[in-house]
């Protein structure tokens, strides 16, 4: 199976040497992506099984249901069907499709996942180390009806998810670890981390916001996500450039890394699904400059829980827009 691809942004948890033993450690890797989740208390056999079973169904259902890159799974079954054909949806991925376009509104078309066929067109042309030629693949929610659970699709759109779905999945695993009654808890999936109130010896959890160009900034997170979008994992040289595996909406063209262009963002929000959207959205300005007014700008519509670090390729960090 294809992997899930995000754009991952080290976000290193801090672990702190007193307390170890009252926090249980589960890791692995999902989708070709490491984990790491800890549950404070002393955990009786039977409920670490429970946690170690919801971890399992939470992963197996994201490939199931979200995963473009199976073939098999639901969102890929739409992306193949043809227009006017009526797709029943299951309420798991009506909600989580309501969810996206929401996010598109948000973000005023920053974060739009129905660029799949833009994005797509362009990897596959930048591996080769070329441009793609015009193109007239349809985007857009406007070319999407659902309609009692079932979706139409007006051309031949495709649903690209990967810049909200691994925050969105971040926050099941935390809600089910929260109807456990798992009240210390912290979830990190490849960066993407939520955490619970506090840590099991009661200070806040410690997270490492790292940045390409210095050696980051600690702080404290307490009841709330964090999460990253970056560039620089998947950059492509052609003759007219270097490009990015960002697709802008405005123009549906990657974007390409020049002086002042923005190498990585993080976004501290009380959702991961939410700081992952904005993270991504923010990814899809041609500057830092551009991103930071933005930022602002949304910080003064959504409030004053979200934080934003924005780093440019002029070798300097953007302040953070707090």
């Amino acid at each position: 199976m294809k992997p899930l691809l995000f754009p991952l942004f080290a976000l290193l948890f801090l672990s702190c040497q007193s307390s170890r033993e009252s926090v249980i450690h589960f890791r692995g890797i999902a989708l070709t992506i490491p984990y790491h989740i800890q549950v404070g208390g002393n955990l009786s056999h039977a409920k670490k099984e429970k946690i170690k079973r919801l971890i399992d169904d939470t992963f197996e259902e994201t490939d199931h249901l979200y995963n473009h890159w199976n073939s098999d799974s639901e969102l890929s079954h739409i992306n193949h069907a043809s227009t006017e054909e009526a797709i029943p949806l299951s309420p798991a991925l009506l909600n989580v499709i309501k969810l996206a376009k929401n996010l598109t509104q948000i973000t005023e078309g920053r974060y739009d996942p129905t660029l799949g066929a833009h994005i797509q067109l362009w990897k596959q042309h930048l591996k080769q180390g070329i441009t793609p030629p015009d193109t007239d693949s349809a985007s857009g929610w406007k070319h999407i009806l659902i309609d009692m659970g079932t979706l139409y699709k007006k051309k031949k759109v495709s649903i690209d998810l990967d810049g909200m779905i691994k925050g969105y999945v971040v926050d099941t695993l935390a809600q089910k670890l929260d109807a456990l009654e798992c009240k210390d808890h912290y979830v990190d999936w490849g960066g993407d981390i939520r955490v619970s109130k506090s840590h099991p010896s009661g200070r806040p959890w410690t997270v490492l916001i790292h940045s390409p160009l210095d050696e980051g900034e600690v702080i404290a997170l307490s009841d709330g996500a964090i999460a990253s979008s970056g560039d620089y994992e998947q950059l492509w040289v052609t003759s007219s450039g270097t490009y990015t595996h960002i697709v802008s909406p405005k123009t549906g063209q990657a974007l390409k890394r020049v002086k002042g262009s923005i190498v990585g963002v993080t976004v501290q929000a009380p959702t991961c699904f939410l700081a992952d959207a904005l993270a991504t959205a923010c990814m899809t300005f041609p500057t830092a400059r551009e991103a930071e007014d933005w930022a602002k700008e949304v910080k003064e519509r959504l409030g004053n829980s979200l934080n934003f670090w924005i780093f440019s390729s002029e070798a300097d960090i953007i302040n953070p827009v707090r």
